[in-house]
């Protein structure tokens, strides 16, 4: 009976020790996120330095809403309204506004016929539908 009784509080020990470790991760994962977002922002930066001292400056009649088109064409990955914004800067665009970021991604969302949100609320290009690359071959002479 004793022996049953020690093992029962290893077992709630274990446990203790168990859900102890399990949150400590859990900050352990949190910073493992942050590190990651800041290792993003820095390759981000690093390329919008190295393209903006290898490209021209847009011309100075190219919507922002353009350049952010070419960004991520050129970016192939969804990009947050940050790192847009940040590339858009480092291309020579004006943003107007108190804070450029919202006003990036309030234009990415008043362009759903563009731009597209992913779950993550990051920023792609929409993807056309069937039917729009269709209408698209049969406009180019393709269908």
């Amino acid at each position: 009976m004793e022996s049953l009784q020690l093992m029962q509080e290893a077992l709630r020990v274990l446990r203790n020790d168990l859900d102890s470790i399990n949150h400590r991760l859990s900050d352990y994962q949190k910073l493992l996120n942050e590190r990651e977002s800041i290792r993003l922002a820095i390759e981000g930066l690093e390329r919008v330095i190295q393209s903006s001292a290898d490209s021209p400056k847009p011309p100075a009649d190219l919507p922002l809403w353009k350049g952010a088109q070419q960004i991520l064409e050129q970016s192939k990955v969804p990009l947050a309204a940050r790192d847009i914004t940040l590339r858009l800067v480092g291309l020579g665009f004006k943003i107007a506004g108190k804070t450029p970021i919202e006003s990036v991604r309030t234009m990415l969302i008043r362009k759903p016929e563009i731009f597209s949100r992913t779950g993550d609320g990051k920023f792609e290009l929409k993807k056309p539908s069937v039917a729009t690359e269709e209408k698209a071959e049969e406009k180019e002479g393709w269908g």
